[in-house]
C-alpha cells in the first residue's frame, strides 16, 4: 500500500489468519465480534482432506472452506470473493465499491 493511501483497515493480532482478518475489517463497519464469533457464526469447524496437486503428500485443512462467505450471509452482508494481487489497486476497487453504497 502506497504511503499517499490511507486505510480503513485496522489491523489488530489474532489467533487464525482469516477470521483475524473478518473481525478486523467487520471492526471497521462497526461491527465488533470476536474472533471466535466470526469462526462461529461463519460455520467454521469442518476439514478438508486433499491429495496436493504440485506434491505427493495428502492435505488436511482444520477450517470449512466458506467460512468467510457464510459469516457475511448470516450477518446479511453482501461479499463476493475477488483476486487483486496489487494491494493498492485491490483498495481503490474496495473504497469506490464502498464509496458507492
Amino acid at each position: 500500500m502506497s504511503a499517499n493511501t490511507k486505510s480503513p483497515y485496522q489491523h489488530k493480532r489474532g489467533i487464525h489468519c482469516i477470521t483475524t482478518a473478518m473481525a478486523n475489517i467487520l471492526s471497521g463497519e462497526n461491527i465488533d465480534l470476536s474472533e471466535e464469533l466470526c469462526f462461529g457464526i461463519g460455520s467454521g469447524l469442518g476439514f478438508t482432506y486433499t491429495r496436493g496437486k504440485s506434491i505427493e503428500q495428502y492435505l488436511v485443512f482444520g477450517r470449512s472452506d466458506d467460512l468467510e462467505l457464510n459469516l457475511c450471509e448470516m450477518l446479511g452482508i453482501y461479499a463476493k470473493l475477488s483476486h487483486e494481487p496489487d494491494s493498492d489497486l485491490a483498495l481503490e476497487h474496495l473504497m469506490k465499491k464502498k464509496g458507492s453504497q
